[in-house]
């Protein structure tokens, strides 16, 4: 069966039906509408991927005309994944996406816009990728529809990350240089003209995604010696027009870098320091982050589990692997040089980030976001898949029909429900917190506020793990977010005098209820005294036989056991003394012992209880309250008193099931602690 813009072999004429073209647009405008909802219903307050902060941030940065942010913001308010370089804090990521995002900032006021324009250029690419890799419209038709349809693609449109626009490099520069090696272009002069703009494509992605362009042009490399450029005069010659096109790219980054980075071959996760190497050994992403002993076993669990996942965000999921697997069987039959291509870039993808450490990373976001490192995967996908179709329309185009009407719909169904239901999951637990948080923004005509955020798995940094909370690079907003540096917390009332502090927490509603947490804001009010008594109060509400008082400052810790053989409701009065020499008992402990700093909640003024049938604090319940408290010192830097921030934080640590879950509450009758304030004598 022939449509009347094929010749009866199979083969297509060189000019695209305009019913082509139309249903190209709908599926372009769709990827549009589809990118523009869903980062303002299913992603307004960014994804939990702490990468799509760091990039909103640097866009911001690029729009204000700036590469880096003062060094003085490296305490209390260091954007994650940044590091010193020359006096500034720079980024660890190059600037290519952020100044596309950018772009749509100074344009459109947003980046939304951006990542709606990429995701409609993406499908377009697609289509002039596959249109030059098969020579038939329909196919590639037929390929960027199942792009448009794929969950990855939907979710990733909702997002501001750049895996989407390297897929739209990676397509653009495969398309131009198919139709520069296989006649597309026409003359030899277009030809030309197309391997120059395809080696300023490949540039632009070698500043994007390095180890991308590294295996898109291998793979290139891989097609143009397919199609019979074998003799070294030949690749050359294709080398040569590709590195013109490059060379202005490559001269202006390497201009960027030595401007930010420190030397034009200083790459922006180099000059933050870390560990980002391929290979295998210790890894860190950036300096004061925690590291990772990646080793070879290690990678392939990671690389299994994240090519197991690639298939369910694709279209059709498993359901589509045979078409996959039939279409690339019929492109090496009648396309070799273009299945090649495709091949190499399918087998060099999971190769390559096996030894690259940030794949054991995406591990534990490929349910929400998918295995983004493999997203150049979608072309081959989505090429193959269009040629098992097409090849299936010419022989019984109702089977076709099916096909797709029940791929379509499995996809709709079954694969991509569970995706918006993770996203809308998380989006909902961060309203929660940006609604806690905007209850306490200061009007234009009230003094300013910060608000101090908890820090996360990674360290006190900020945009990491809450992106929501982004501080603007000169920290010119009435509302600041600061990042939990413990004990100097009690500080930032020097650097802001005027502005009200305030402490975010997952409060539970008490002790029992743990797994049970919202977010609150409390207001903090510095308080500064030569000494404080720290009188607690304490209330055996487990019944438990064995109480235990402690107590630490973040360097020296005390443990008093004062009863082994107490009752429910037995109550013990403690008092421990807070000045610039320490933290100690005074009264109701009779046997004080050291007990190691680290048991304790570290870099804070920690009074707690325990209760259980041993004193061990990892075996027993147990209720803390948490201070915030630093030396002051007067015009010589002697010490002269102390200040703390009050309220202190209530916590309770529940043992459930031999683990221990924490968790901060609003009282609890088990503890209660009074400051107050004395002499130095």
């Amino acid at each position: 069966m022939t449509g009347p813009h094929e010749t009866a072999d199979g083969t297509e004429q060189r000019r695209t039906p305009r019913s082509h073209v139309a249903v190209l647009a709908l599926l372009a405008l769709a990827a549009f509408a589809v990118s523009l909802v869903g980062t303002h219903r299913l992603y307004p307050h960014l994804s939990a991927n702490n990468d799509e902060a760091v990039y909103v941030f640097q866009s911001e940065l690029f729009a204000r005309g700036q590469a880096s942010v003062p060094l003085d913001q490296e305490t209390f308010f260091q954007p994650w994944m940044s590091g010193p370089q020359h006096g500034r804090l720079v980024m660890a990521f190059p600037p290519t996406w952020p100044a596309v995002l950018a772009a749509g900032r100074l344009l459109t006021g947003s980046p939304e816009p951006a990542v709606a324009m990429v995701c409609a250029a993406l499908v377009v690419a697609v289509y002039g990728a596959t249109r030059a890799l098969t020579g038939r419209s329909r196919v590639a038709l037929l390929a960027a529809a199942t792009t448009t349809a794929s969950p990855i693609l939907v979710i990733h449109a909702a997002t501001r990350l750049g895996y989407l626009f390297a897929v739209l490099l990676e397509a653009t520069a495969i398309a131009l240089v198919a139709r520069a090696r296989t006649g597309g272009s026409g003359s030899r002069r277009t030809a030309r003209l197309a391997l120059v703009a395809a080696g300023a494509v490949v540039a632009v992605l070698l500043t994007a995604r390095p180890l991308d362009a590294a295996v898109l042009s291998v793979a290139l490399a891989a097609f143009v010696l397919a199609t019979g450029a074998r003799t070294p005069r030949a690749v050359a010659s294709v080398a040569g027009w590709g590195a013109l096109g490059a060379l202005p790219v490559l001269v202006a980054y390497g201009v960027y870098n030595a401007v930010v980075n420190g030397g034009p071959f200083t790459l922006a996760l180099q000059a933050v320091g870390g560990n980002n190497e391929l290979g295998f050994g210790e890894r860190a992403i950036v300096d004061g982050a925690p590291t990772v002993d990646a080793t070879p076993r290690m990678a392939a669990g990671a690389l299994r589990l994240n090519l197991w996942e690639l298939p369910f965000w694709l279209w059709g999921g498993l359901l589509a692997l045979p078409f996959v697997a039939w279409g690339s069987w019929w492109l090496w039959r009648t396309r070799r040089p273009s299945a090649v291509l495709l091949g190499t870039l399918s087998l060099l993808v999971p190769t390559a980030f096996f030894f690259y450490w940030g794949n054991l990373l995406i591990v534990n976001g490929r349910l929400t976001i998918g295995p983004h490192y493999y997203l150049a995967l979608l072309l081959p996908a989505a090429v193959t898949t269009g040629v098992a179709l097409d090849a299936l329309w010419r022989h019984r185009a109702a089977l076709a029909w099916s096909a797709l009407a029940v791929l379509t719909l499995f996809t709709a169904v079954h694969l991509l429900p569970p995706k918006l239901d993770r996203a809308r999951a998380h989006t909902e637990a961060v309203d929660a917190e940006v609604a806690a948080v905007d209850a306490v923004r200061p009007a234009a005509d009230e003094p300013g506020a910060v608000v101090i955020l908890p820090a996360g798995p990674d360290g006190p940094w900020i945009l990491h793990p809450r992106g929501q909370f982004a501080n603007p690079p000169d920290l010119d907003a009435p509302l600041l977010y600061a990042a939990d540096e413990g004990n100097d917390n009690a500080t930032l009332a020097d650097r802001f005098p005027d502005r009200t502090l305030y402490r975010l927490d997952r409060m539970a509603a008490g002790p029992a209820a743990l797994d049970r947490q919202r977010p609150t804001v409390t207001p903090l009010a510095p308080a500064e005294a030569p000494a404080w008594l720290l009188h607690a109060e304490i209330v055996n509400t487990t019944g438990a036989p064995v109480v235990t008082a402690f107590a630490g400052d973040g360097v020296a810790a005390t443990r008093c056991v004062l009863d082994t053989a107490s009752s429910l409701n037995a109550r013990y009065p403690v008092t421990w003394r807070l000045d610039p020499d320490g933290l100690v008992p005074t009264a109701g402990c009779a046997a004080p012992e050291a007990i190691d700093p680290g048991l304790l909640t570290p870099d804070r003024v920690v009074v707690g209880a325990s209760f259980g049938t041993t004193s061990d604090l990892f075996a027993t319940d147990r209720a803390e309250q948490r201070y915030w408290a630093a030396d002051t010192v007067d015009d010589r830097g002697s010490p002269v008193g102390v200040r703390v921030l009050l309220p202190a934080q209530r916590v309770w640590v529940g043992l459930f099931g031999g683990r221990q879950i924490e968790g901060v509450v609003a009282d609890d009758p088990a503890l209660g602690v009074d400051p107050e304030p004395v002499a130095a004598v």
